[in-house]
């Protein structure tokens, strides 16, 4: 399977690549497996059309609650 999806992280030093996987819905479900941090976001590139999802976590008493979408781009 292809794996055109690329996930970044954007924090305070910019981007870095995380991972590729083959869908959106399997970038979320990666995202949500990765350590959070309080500053930044995640960004999921699609290869195949040039768009890109941003995802921030919201965090509450240090414990992660909910992955939501930012924006589209």
């Amino acid at each position: 399977m292809d794996k055109s999806f690329d996930i970044f992280w954007f924090g305070e030093g910019g981007p870095v690549w995380i991972d590729s996987v083959a869908t959106l819905e399997s970038a979320k479900a990666r995202i949500e497996m990765l350590p959070q941090r309080n500053a930044g976001a995640y960004e999921v590139f699609d290869q195949r059309t040039a768009r890109c999802t941003s995802f921030a976590v919201k965090i509450a008493n240090n414990k992660k609650q909910q992955l939501i979408l930012q924006h589209e781009c």
